[in-house]
């Protein structure tokens, strides 16, 4: 595809100048630039490309807010598991609807069957271009203003039963607010599942970045929630030390060290952490799943009380963080518009002015009846620009009513987050106290089994004494420590009934809210569900009504330039010429 940089019109390959000012045309610099996904986004720049995907800035059909599109490889079309976890990203992120997730906005193929997904365009850096730039450790109180997020926003994912499974700096945006706090996102649910998801790993095989890898997760495929909260943990412990909690030469020895070896204490690396904080990244990083804190909403709280004794301080409004360079762009003179200039009211506006511009030049040289070929080229023209203007109008009605679903959406996700968030710290805090129970459980029944030998040693001491036992004072004692040690395992025995009772009550609150957090699940699923398919009709009329557009175009554009080759040289046209070049900017 071609290129007019002044009036933004699309050629085919062998065309070499614009119809309109003989603007010599340039070739797109990548096949999507210019492009408008799903009749509504139209793409402008790159912004960085990865392994699976190429992620483009685009503007979205009212032009008020730029946007990211994730456009799949087409070149790994043929991989069904890799087209399973892109489209996975969407799926999993998109119900969330958490200010520390990326929000999703759209998502779909393009008509030659290349997934993509559109998401909220993001201004700030990763949280790994942030550790670079510190060069060491981030202080207390923005790490774990930062940190509280991330525990935030992952509490929100396990709640919907949603991994993450790939959790490391990379995939941690900090955006600056214009408060100057900083808003951190979670990006990248590619390999992400739902719990109750058909696995696509195969036997033997990890996905993950080992310098974050759970024990679980190198050992089996089955790795649940906490496998999150160990990586968690590993980027707790970056950023309050500037290293990593293993070092090693390859992924060998990483995963090594996560299996076998123990994490020297933070304090020890940084004498400005607080013990509290120590202790609750070492926690996380404990080899036993179930020896960690209980989920991201435990954290949460804990990180929270942190902040509140380690507040950050105010910083002054502005930008704390450069905005990531656009890797290749369109040519500045190429933007002004986009490439499908026919998406917009100035566009439709611009062409009816171009037949009137024509009609007049007809007119002018041929005054008594222009040639059948010209007048064919001509109805056609101006037959195109009305129709033109009518197809725009109910693609702009669609558009509208596209945004309203989509807003009924967010804020029905919005509603069921907020529902859920309150379950889900009521199942987390029922959690710790079924936890504190089973922990009084197991101290109570060793103190117990202690008690039972102490009884079992006094008791044989009695009967050493034997049948024709003589009273005094030694007897007395026997007798005496097998009556204390009777009373304090009776004691002892009470206080284990009591717990255990206590621990089977918490199971069975854990066990009702979950319940209900199930309920509130399927019902996010079914009115999501009935959204997205409401969403799906009308952006298939839109879609419809897009290629209709870009029809109307290319057809526009081969009936002027049929009439600007036959007319154009002829002296008596020259100021109709200058003034359909002046309209063409």
């Amino acid at each position: 595809m071609k290129l007019c940089p002044s009036c933004k019109l699309r050629y085919p390959e062998e065309a070499t100048q614009c119809f309109v000012d003989r603007t010599a045309l340039i070739a797109a610099p990548d096949p999507y630039l210019g492009a408008v996904v799903a009749g509504r986004y139209r793409i402008e720049e790159v912004l960085g490309s990865g392994g699976m995907s190429t992620v483009y800035r685009a503007m979205g059909s009212g032009g008020e807010r730029p946007v990211a599109v994730k456009i799949f490889r087409r070149e790994l079309l043929g991989d069904g598991k890799l087209r399973e976890r892109f489209r996975r990203e969407a799926a999993n992120t998109r119900r969330l609807a958490h200010r520390n997730i990326i929000e999703i906005l759209d998502e779909g193929e393009l008509d030659d069957g290349v997934p993509f997904l559109v998401m909220e365009l993001l201004q700030g850096n990763t949280l790994e271009g942030v550790l670079k730039r510190a060069n060491g450790a981030l202080g207390i109180e923005r790490a774990v203003h930062l940190l509280r997020q991330l525990a935030a926003g992952l509490a929100r994912a396990h709640d919907f039963q949603v991994l993450h499974r790939d959790l490391k700096p990379e995939n941690l945006y900090v955006c600056p607010q214009p408060d100057g706090s900083e808003l951190l996102k979670i990006l990248d649910f590619g390999i992400g599942r739902f719990t109750h998801d058909t696995r696509l790993t195969n036997s033997g095989e990890i996905f993950g970045t080992p310098q974050y890898m759970a024990p679980e997760r190198i050992t089996s495929t089955e790795a649940g929630t906490a496998a999150d909260l160990y990586a968690m943990g590993c980027i707790m412990y970056r950023c309050v030390t500037g290293v990593l909690p293993f070092v090693a030469k390859d992924v060998t020895g990483f995963l090594v060290q996560h299996l076998r070896e123990i994490p020297r204490p933070p304090r020890l690396l940084n004498a400005m952490v607080p013990p509290e904080l120590d202790a609750l990244i070492l926690q996380c990083l404990e080899k036993e799943p179930a020896l960690r804190p209980v989920d991201a909403h435990a954290i949460e709280r804990a990180l929270s009380a942190l902040g509140a004794s380690h507040p950050l301080p105010r910083r002054p409004s502005g930008g704390l963080l450069p905005q990531v360079p656009a890797v290749r762009t369109i040519p500045p003179e190429v933007v002004r518009t986009s490439v499908h200039g026919m998406f917009t009211a100035e566009s439709a506006s611009r062409w009816g002015r171009r037949v009137e511009i024509f009609g007049a030049m007809l007119s002018r040289a041929f005054p008594s009846g222009t040639t059948p070929a010209l007048a064919e080229s001509f109805g056609a023209l101006r037959s195109t620009a009305l129709r033109m203007t009518e197809v725009h109008a109910q693609w702009r009605v669609q558009q509208q009513r596209i945004d309203a679903l989509a807003a009924q959406a967010r804020d029905a996700h919005e509603r069921f987050g907020r529902a859920m968030d309150a379950l889900g710290e009521d199942l987390s805090q029922s959690r710790q106290r079924a936890q504190a129970a089973h922990a009084e459980v197991h101290h109570a029944r060793e103190l117990l089994r202690d008690a039972q030998e102490q009884f079992a040693r006094a008791h044989a001491a009695v009967l050493a004494l034997g049948a024709d036992v003589v009273a005094g004072p030694e007897a007395v004692e026997r007798y005496r420590s097998a009556s204390t040690a009777l009373d304090s395992a009776a004691g002892l025995q009470e206080r284990a009934r009591a717990a255990g009772e206590a621990a089977l009550a918490r199971e069975a609150e854990g066990k009702d809210l979950a319940f209900q957090i199930e309920a509130l699940r399927a019902q996010l699923e079914h009115v999501a569900q009935t959204s997205e398919d409401e969403e799906a009709a009308v952006q298939t009329e839109v879609g419809a009504l897009a290629t209709d557009l870009a029809q109307m175009e290319a057809s526009l554009v081969g009936a002027a330039n049929a009439l600007t080759t036959a007319l154009r040289g002829r002296e008596d046209l020259a100021a109709l010429f200058r003034e359909l070049e002046t309209n063409a900017a």
